[in-house]
């Protein structure tokens, strides 16, 4: 809706009581599609201009609908709730019916914008008797910051119906305070039936909001259409506005056309992407044709590749995933189809490990590339499994080994040489005669009492 019907609509500001129609479904119009329109009932608009064909919907006026009214459905405050509400007398001018008057001096209306706006545009509609607002205030204020007037209402003018007000300039602010000090007017120092603060849509400007910029970052262009850090990419001129010259295209329409792999070397160029029509030359994909088929991971040697996407018609090598096979399995995942699970082997860290085969730094007491594996049993010392320390520590086992057996043998020895001691004495045979005599012999030619 143009601004001049604000009078034959419902009230579409801060104060609102009846609902706005249903809200916009996104549908995009302008050269890259990047400007949302806001048409009443969701009504498509031209795909170039944004027009509504059956006007615009709530909160949205200008000819292409871009002129937002920033105070819908946002909270107000006021100094106090003491309040009446008024009845207007005049149904002939479809002003809603409850208005807010103030009745003391000192009183002021607060609106909260949630975020900060480009404010210079404000309507307020006062009740019947327009003489009420006579002597009005109007300031911005940024969080944290300090108040800015905006503007100030003359006390002998008679103010029109509708009450535009135009900033001497445009203030960044989150809140807007309306005040009256004036005297009493009736008993009543400040009567209003609505309040609407319009701002143009985040790439648009001028007085209707139907000039179009394209600033980086998405940001808003100025009054004037200037934008405070440059053109977005595919864009350039002073307002942002022109699309990159024939032949080049992307951030400060800095690249050429003609460098890209496209099948068609003179196919048009998208002034944003550089995209190619038609295709890219052989060994290359993607949408500006700048990605190698043959640094995809596909299970095929095959480094001709589908022109869109590099799509790997046989799957990825192992540790490899995407359609294109380019991008490496998450962290925690290995092999074939990136289905296998670090933390199922023995790894110090479980989470990590070698994106193709598993391989990782095994815990203690495990081996292998997979480490699962036990490590055989080691003795003290031997780190790194040498056969030097093992052929040591064996050297010394069959020492003290040897040298126990030795012990033993003495022993058993020396335990027997008791015995026969002991049974001489019984037997009443000399001892020294005990330990040389010796048992018979076998041999016929050896007398039996020979002794050695």
């Amino acid at each position: 809706m143009q601004m001049g019907e604000v009078e034959k609509t419902p009230r579409s500001g801060v104060l609102q009581t009846e609902a706005a129609n249903k809200p916009q479904t996104g549908v995009k119009f302008g050269p890259d599609k990047s400007y949302t329109c806001h048409c009443f009932n969701d009504e498509p608009c031209h795909k170039d201009s944004g027009e509504c064909s059956k006007g615009c919907a709530t909160g949205w006026s200008g000819a292409s609908c871009q002129k937002q009214n920033v105070a819908l459905n946002k909270s107000a405050s006021q100094v106090e709730t003491n309040r009446t509400k008024r009845e207007s007398g005049d149904k002939t001018t479809n002003i809603p019916d409850k208005c807010y008057n103030y009745n003391k001096t000192g009183k002021w209306l607060g609106i909260d914008l949630k975020e900060d706006y480009p404010i210079k545009h404000i309507t307020i509609q006062p009740e019947k008797d327009l003489a009420s607002v006579n002597g009005i205030l109007l300031h911005v204020t940024k969080e944290n910051g300090e108040p800015e007037l905006c503007y100030k209402e003359g006390l002998s003018s008679t103010p029109p119906f509708v009450k535009y007000i135009e900033c001497s300039h445009v203030i960044y602010g989150r809140y807007v305070n309306i005040s009256n000090d004036r005297i009493s007017h009736n008993g009543r120092y400040l009567t209003l039936c609505e309040v609407e603060i319009y701002v143009c849509s985040v790439g648009t400007f001028g007085s209707d909001c139907n000039n179009f910029c394209h600033c980086l970052n998405n940001e808003r262009c100025s009054e004037t259409g200037e934008c405070p850090n440059g053109c977005s990419d595919g864009w350039t001129g002073t307002t942002c506005s022109q699309i990159c010259d024939n032949g080049t295209y992307g951030a400060g329409c800095l690249k050429q056309c003609s460098d890209r792999n496209c099948l068609v070397e003179t196919s048009p160029c998208h002034h944003i992407y550089g995209s190619c029509q038609g295709g890219c030359t052989e060994g290359f994909y993607g949408e500006v044709c700048d990605m190698k088929c043959s640094d995809r991971k596909c299970n095929d040697s095959n480094l001709q590749c589908e022109s869109k996407t590099g799509e790997c018609i046989d799957g990825c090598q192992p540790g490899y995933q995407s359609i294109d096979c380019t991008r490496e399995c998450y962290n925690g995942k290995y092999g074939q189809d990136c289905l296998l699970n670090c933390s199922s082997r023995f790894c110090k860290l479980e989470t990590e490990c070698n994106n193709i085969d598993g391989a990782c730094n095994c815990s203690d007491g495990y081996q292998g590339i997979d480490c699962t594996v036990k490590q055989p049993l080691v003795f003290p010392g031997d780190a790194n499994g040498g056969t030097e320390d093992q052929t040591i520590w064996l050297s010394l086992v069959i020492i003290i080994v040897s040298a126990t057996v030795a012990v033993v043998l003495v022993f058993v020895l020396r335990r027997r040489l008791r015995c026969r001691a002991n049974q001489a004495v019984n037997n009443n045979v000399p001892l020294q005669e005990t330990l040389v005599t010796q048992p018979p012999s076998n041999n016929k030619d050896t007398p039996s009492d020979q002794l050695l």
